[in-house]
Parts: structure tokens; sequence; C-alpha cells
């Protein structure tokens, strides 16, 4: 690869690096292509990238990002899964794969902008995605307003009958 191609593909590596939501480093060691391929297909349906990179360029593209933090986990063969959006959907992809691909084991990842263990990675993976949670919510939100809605409809429920009695009691004297 010629100078000016690494310095393209750094500069496109540290963009995508400084735009991740989530990272994580695994060691594809043994795995055959048509594994990394199955590999790299679930977690594009996840909303995210599985790159295999070079060590030493992946190391000059997380210069001034958050990935800076782990660049001590670059040796030997590295994958990185990089997600942008919603970042459970890729933890829970690689989660599911770790599980399923025997040679393929973390490293360490960067969610939101923290550096999180396995223990932790297993935890983010468990959480429901953004749009669930976000609709559990909205749920939680409209429940106090549905009650304050009946108990005043109640109220005035209750006024409307007692001026209908006061009416009718009216009428019956007169």
């Amino acid at each position: 690869m010629k100078r000016k191609d690494k310095e393209v593909v750094v500069q496109r590596l540290h963009e995508k690096f400084q735009s991740a939501s989530v990272a994580v480093l695994s060691d594809f060691s043994g795995m055959t292509v048509a594994e990394v391929q199955e590999v790299k297909s679930a977690v594009r349906k996840a909303k995210g990238e599985f790159k295999v990179i070079k060590n030493r360029l992946a190391i000059r593209a997380a210069q001034g990002t958050v990935l800076e933090k782990v660049t001590a986990h670059f040796k030997g063969p590295v994958a990185v899964t990089i997600g942008s959006g919603d970042p459970v959907l890729p933890v829970k992809a690689m989660n599911t794969l770790f599980g399923q691909q025997k040679k393929l084991k973390m490293k360490v990842s960067v969610v939101e902008n923290r550096v999180v263990d396995l223990a932790a990675f297993k935890q983010i993976a468990k959480l429901p995605s953004k749009e669930i949670l976000l609709g559990q919510l909205v749920v939680r939100m409209k429940s106090p307003l549905y009650g304050l809605r009946g108990a005043l409809g109640g109220i005035l429920s209750k006024f409307a009958r007692t001026l209908q009695a006061v009416v009718e009691a009216k009428e019956k004297n007169n």
C-alpha cells in the first residue's frame, strides 16, 4: 500500500472512530474467511461495521479519538466493530457472535466514550434497544396524565350530577 493510500485509510478510520458510539476490539485469530464474512454480515444487520485493520494504521487513526485509550490492545490479529447509531444493537450482535464463534474473542470495548470490560459489555447486551426504551419512557410519562384525567373527569361528573339533583329538587318544590 502506498503512503498516500495509507493516509486516506487513516483519515477515513479517524472519522469513523470519532463518530463511533461503540467500538469493540476483538481477536479473530484462527477464523476462516467464511467465518469472518459471516460475522461481517451479522454486524452489518445490526447497523455496525466489522473491519480488519492493520494495527499501525488503526493506532494512528485512533489518535485524538476515544479509541486512543485502548491503543495498547492493537496487537496481533485485531478486528474492530464500529457502530455510530444506537450502541446496543452492535453490542447485542457481537455478544451473540462471541457465543457462536468460539475463535472470536473480545479484547476490549468502548461504549459511549467509556472503556467497558466483559461483564459490563454483557450487561449492555441485555438492554432493550433505544427505540424500545423511549417507548417505555413515553408510556410511563403518560400514565400519571391518564390518572389525572380520570380523577378530574370523576370530579366534574360528580359536580354535574349534584347540579342536576339540585335542579330536580327545585322543580319538585315548585
